[in-house]
């Protein structure tokens, strides 16, 4: 047998369930054909890769993006840096100068915490930034935004939606902190975009991932841009990477409609821990608001028993424990009167679940789509957002990653991008080394959150997530072995990355 490709002299890493490790792995039609310990590797062979001992893990996957989000705030402004409002206001007036008159101009990563003044920019203040453009910066989270006073006006909002903020005169201050009232303004905003810039954003995103080792993301959309659903449709097949999409509706016809064996995405039934509209039980440690839950248990309990009767894999973005018990408890309801179908389903964040959520979780088999760079943002233990928040005691239960998996749990490791960036390593990284021992795991199941388990969580593993002969030839090269330097393993350097047995990166050494 003649083969396409042969890497030798490597260190390969399959993941699979005896942790099998290999010299050689031969690929043929886009597949791994063979793999092998000693040097009598195939001899037939159109093309010879010496790895020179670096390391081989199947190809990443990222189980929670958002992919059309992330290309648009890829082509936004960056707030990430601006220490002060005014600084802010600057970069946003140099994109508008350079923006033709009435193009929205778009900020992103924008964190009041990072700010000098401990505040949000207000309308009026972007107003004196452009008032010849409709400017919408998001808040970091994308669970909140500020716009200035041309945005406001197509957006379609007014002051008696929830989180929509006022000046003392009860006028709009621009600045919307509830989920509800984020979306409509969004998407109304967003519905002057054209396909082609869509296409555009889809593409930006999905190019980005091969030099970050993906070969595969979970991208969740039609929520924020309601426009770019059936634009994903269309593009199917026509990326660098695997694509898994979720759409983002609760109307699972739709979905159904349109080929999808999945439904639900990131609709959220609580808001975010950083804006506080994360729901919980007691009321924030910094506020008296508890948080809000979006909908009602009898439009979860309807959504969940059509989609679970539909044999449809079902997922929502579940961030505080009383979303997580509302999705938790009602799916357990649906499962006991309609039986069991390993479905997967997925409450997408999972961020603060109680003891009883967790073992739930696992008795439902649900797949947990997590998201282990999130401690890194918020959580410092110098300067932690989350005991600010929630106090010492509850943010000891946020994001519990050692619990879940002692417990039987199974992670999906994600970025939300564009919420963190996508980096797979950085996240294996940080549930390996985070300061908090109740989220610290050993490096083989940090790995497998960003293979093996990802493939599971989409019901791929038959095809992705481990080194076998016959699977998909997804993988990445690495220039160092993540087992030697654990310490340091957001350093390691992205060598290649095939996808189907082609190579889709190749980091260019000088």
């Amino acid at each position: 047998m003649r083969f396409d490709t042969l890497l030798i002299n490597g260190n390969i890493l399959s993941m699979d369930h005896a942790l099998n490790k290999y010299r050689w792995l031969a690929i043929s039609d886009g597949k791994i054909a063979a793999l092998g310990n000693r040097d009598d590797y195939p001899k037939e062979v159109h093309k010879v890769i010496d790895l020179k001992n670096r390391t081989v893990l199947p190809g990443f996957i990222d189980s929670h993006t958002h992919g059309s989000l992330t290309g648009l705030s890829l082509s936004s402004v960056d707030l990430r840096e601006a220490a002060s409002i005014d600084e802010l206001l600057a970069m946003i007036k140099k994109k508008a100068d350079h923006t033709g008159e009435g193009i929205a101009v778009i900020g992103t990563n924008m964190s009041a915490e990072r700010l000098k003044e401990n505040r949000l920019p207000t309308m009026l203040e972007l107003d004196e930034a452009s008032s010849r453009h409709p400017i919408l910066i998001h808040h970091v989270t994308m669970h909140g935004c500020v716009m200035n006073s041309a945005a406001y006006k197509i957006s379609q909002l007014n002051t008696e939606m929830d989180g929509v903020g006022t000046y003392e005169d009860g006028t709009p201050n621009g600045i919307i902190s509830d989920d509800t009232a984020y979306y409509t303004g969004v998407g109304n905003l967003m519905k002057s975009l054209s396909e082609d810039t869509i296409k555009s954003y889809i593409r930006m995103f999905t190019d980005s991932l091969p030099a970050v080792g993906v070969t595969t993301v979970h991208t969740l959309d039609g929520q924020d841009l309601p426009m770019d659903a059936p634009v994903w449709h269309r593009m199917q097949g026509n990326h660098p990477v695997h694509v898994v999409n979720y759409l983002e509706t609760l109307d699972v016809q739709k979905a159904k409609s349109m080929g999808y064996p999945r439904v639900g995405g990131c609709i959220a039934l609580d808001g975010s821990r950083v804006m506080k509209t994360m729901a919980l039980y007691e009321p924030y440690a910094n506020s008296p608001g508890r948080g809000t839950l979006y909908y009602t248990d009898d439009t979860i309990y309807k959504f969940m028993s059509e989609a679970h009767a539909n044999d449809m894999q079902l997922s929502l973005h579940v961030g505080g424990e009383r979303a997580i018990d509302q999705f938790i408890f009602t799916l357990y309801r649906v499962e006991k009167e309609q039986g069991f179908k390993d479905l997967r389903h997925r409450p997408e964040h999972f961020s603060m679940p109680s003891d009883r959520a967790i073992e739930l979780a696992v008795e439902l088999r649900l797949a947990l789509p997590m998201q282990p760079s999130f401690t890194a943002l918020w959580d410092d233990p110098k300067d932690s957002l989350y005991v600010k928040n929630l106090g010492f005691e509850r943010a000891l239960r946020m994001e519990p990653f050692a619990e879940i998996i002692n417990k039987g749990g199974i992670i999906c490791g994600g970025s939300d991008s564009p919420i963190t960036p996508v980096n797979p390593l950085a996240g294996i990284h940080q549930a390996v080394n985070d300061p908090n021992s109740f989220r610290t795991v050993g490096l083989t199941d940090a790995i497998k959150m960003f293979t093996v388990n990802g493939a599971w969580a989409a019901h791929e593993e038959n095809m992705k997530g481990t080194l076998e002969v016959g699977k998909l030839a997804d993988l990445v090269v690495l220039d160092k072995d993540p087992y030697a330097c654990q310490g340091k393993i957001n350093e390691i350097q992205i060598e290649m990355t095939f996808v189907e047995g082609k190579i889709v990166y190749e980091h260019r050494h000088n």
